[in-house]
């Protein structure tokens, strides 16, 4: 059977030292539009400048003839900025820079639309290289500062390895093939920086720690450098990261150690260059140990702890925490203590084991509040806070986020004041107030833009898709939960990138719901089982739970109902487990709803009535009201007439409240 193909053209400008990546972008085109974008009608075409054909007069002329010709432009650059092009109208001063003048310019025109225009950075490793710029660096991170200030709607990143640059690659190929089978071709994608069951956004706990830059009273450091790693954090904090890397760099090279090296590794973790950050704190533990300096390995042990939960490896970071507490304990040093018993409060809170994270929060604010440590004071209780949330104590844990956050404020804590944004968002949005959220994660947004904090713009992407998932914007939610995954990928986050797949999923889902069109089965199945696999690997009982929900669904949607059951109950018995109210009436209304299809009235009327009773507890009057809707059904259809009409008012009524 013959089909069509629409064909999209994809050019990468770069100067001659990234051929590993150029070729690898022809690579990955190829191997996209093979498993994904050629079943969908659409065919992506890499162009790069060395297969053009040669012709008469300037070459510069013709590349840029092919560009106005492309839908999508990709810009790479590492510590070369290229040669000069010769007399051009843009005065630039590198072919690259010209083909990204003639990119924008397309952006911006009717005639010649350009549809997306990337720009990716590769990561200078190198230190000394940094700090003391040469004349074809200097361009790059010239252009680099300019980018962040002025184009604020296109899309940017960072990338180490070629694998990353392949994620992200990747990902924005889906991005746009969604945007291709769901718009006019007029319009355009509106990019932000690179840096939820549906959408449980506050899933992944936020991780709050009170000690991102190190301070140096137990460092031997000079003046000097203490004020250079200081004006590279307020740098930072302005958002101006390209001056605030050369700062820091500047610090390390003219007098390594621990203080420069920690302060370092903090700042990349900020920016989502993980590796790098592990490959500095190695080189800490290394210095600490040789010098049996015990307090500041404690520290580095800690910070590795970090370093690894953001990339999901629970049992390893738990691991480096006890060693830490370890040592924390024998010299009695309180800050050191809480800090690490907070950080194992949020590993066993991931697990599950809320209980034992509750002991560790409150044993942490103890010693917080003795030595009357504000920030830390303030992280206890924003996490404290999300164990709240999660038994469904919502009331709770809105107060304890608004102690949070008002600290934050008057410490001018950006970190703690993003975080905090982000989880009450989550908690107006249960309560279906979508205006508050959306506001809400704006602000948190903004900040964590503004700090170039790439765990914390991932996490306001996931929230702001739920909302557009309520507005019935699908488009826009996949298109916000791509940019998470991009992110997720790049910081090697396993568990955030299994409720990216799971989010991913059950939008798919939901848009093919609303639009009473063909759900493409295969397709959700394929991104649970990816969720799945890494939930496993992780041993992550919170996210399993989510993923045997969530196929339980998909299930009761084939018809499948005995394995729908069989999922959904495995996820119950683990919600149970965790004591987690709102999986419990999720699961107790999806058996409800497979119950009532089998015609077993009486058992999903049972169901009903638990969900509805959790429900009410926690104040999800959403899922409510789809409760009652299943309980009037089922009452029906076993003649309880009386019954039935009674929970008809209610819906009505709740629909009134929540509608205005």
């Amino acid at each position: 059977m013959s089909f069509e193909l629409k064909g999209y053209k994809i050019f990468i400008a770069s100067p001659g030292n990234l051929k590993k990546e150029r070729d690898s972008f022809k690579k990955a085109i190829e191997n996209y539009n093979t498993k994904e974008a050629k079943r969908r009608g659409v065919i992506f075409e890499a162009i790069r400048y060395e297969e053009m054909p040669a012709g008469m007069g300037r070459a510069q002329a013709r590349i840029n003839e092919e560009i106005r010709k492309c839908d999508y432009f990709i810009m790479v650059l590492h510590d070369r900025w290229g040669s000069n092009p010769g007399k051009n109208a843009y005065n630039a001063t590198s072919g690259t820079e010209e083909e990204f003048n003639v990119a924008r310019e397309c952006y911006d025109s009717k005639e010649f639309p350009m549809r997306d225009i990337i720009v990716l950075f590769k990561s200078i490793s190198n230190a000394n290289q940094l700090s003391d710029a040469g004349p074809q660096l200097k361009k790059v991170l010239a252009f680099r500062k300019k980018f962040e200030t002025t184009e604020k709607i296109l899309g940017y990143g960072t990338f180490t390895t070629t694998r990353e640059f392949n994620n992200i690659l990747e990902n924005h190929l889906a991005i746009w093939i969604n945007d291709l089978t769901d718009l006019p071709k007029s319009d355009k994608i509106i990019s932000t920086p690179t840096t939820s069951k549906i959408i449980d956004a506050s899933y992944v706990p936020n991780v709050t720690t009170p000690e991102e830059k190190i301070s140096s009273y137990r460092l031997n450091v000079t003046t000097e450098i203490v004020e250079g790693i200081t004006n590279a954090w307020q740098l930072a904090d302005n958002g101006q990261l390209v001056q605030a890397e050369i700062e820091f760099s500047k610090a390390l090279v003219n007098e390594p150690g621990v203080f420069q090296l920690l302060n370092y590794a903090n700042f990349l973790t900020r920016i989502g260059r993980i590796d790098q950050a592990l490959h500095m704190v190695q080189k800490v533990l290394k210095l600490t140990r040789d010098s049996k300096d015990n307090l500041n390995e404690a520290y580095a042990l800690k910070t590795l702890g970090n370093l690894l939960q953001d990339r999901g490896d629970w049992q390893e970071s738990e691991q480096m925490y006890n060693k830490a507490l370890e040592i924390y304990e024998k010299l009695n040093n309180y800050e050191g203590t809480a800090s690490s018993l907070n950080s194992l409060g949020i590993v066993h809170l991931a697990k599950g084991d809320w209980s034992i994270a509750e002991q560790m929060y409150r044993k942490a604010l103890k010693f917080y509040e003795t030595i009357e440590n504000q920030e830390g004071i303030a992280a206890c209780l924003g996490n404290l806070a999300n164990l709240l949330t999660n038994q469904g104590k919502i009331l709770e844990a809105i107060e304890l986020y608004s102690q949070s956050l008002e600290i934050y404020h008057q410490l001018g804590n950006l970190t703690g004041m993003a975080s905090t944004y982000g989880s009450l968002g989550n908690l107006y949005i249960d309560g279906i107030d979508l205006s508050k959220a959306e506001q809400i994660f704006k602000n948190s947004l903004e900040i964590e833009e503004k700090l170039g904090r790439q765990e914390g713009i991932a996490a306001n992407y996931g929230s702001l898709a739920k909302i557009l998932v309520y507005k019935e914007d699908f488009v826009g939610a996949e298109e916000m939960l791509n940019k998470s995954l991009i992110i997720h990928q790049q910081l090697g986050d396993s568990e955030s990138l299994g409720l990216d797949y799971v989010n991913l999923a059950m939008t798919l889902q939901a848009k093919d719901d609303f639009r009473q069109t063909k759900v493409n089965l295969n397709r959700i199945e394929e991104l649970l089982n990816k969720a799945l696999v890494l939930n496993q690997k992780l041993g992550s009982r919170e996210g399993l739970a989510l993923v045997y929900g969530n196929f339980g669904i998909i299930f009761q949607k084939k018809e499948e109902f005995d394995k729908a059951k069989e999922m959904i109950k495995k996820s119950l018995q683990i919600e149970k487990e965790l004591g987690r109210k709102s999986g419990i009436a999720s699961d107790y209304g999806n058996l409800g709803n497979i119950l009532r299809k089998q015609e077993e009235y009486a058992d999903a009327e049972e169901m009903f009535t638990k969900a509805i009773e959790i429900n009410i507890e926690i104040e999800n009057y959403e899922s409510l009201i789809k409760n009652y809707i299943g309980l009037k059904d089922a009452l029906y259809e076993q003649k309880k007439f009386i019954e039935a009409q009674e929970t008809h008012i209610k819906i009505l009524e709740l629909i009134k409240k929540l509608r205005g």
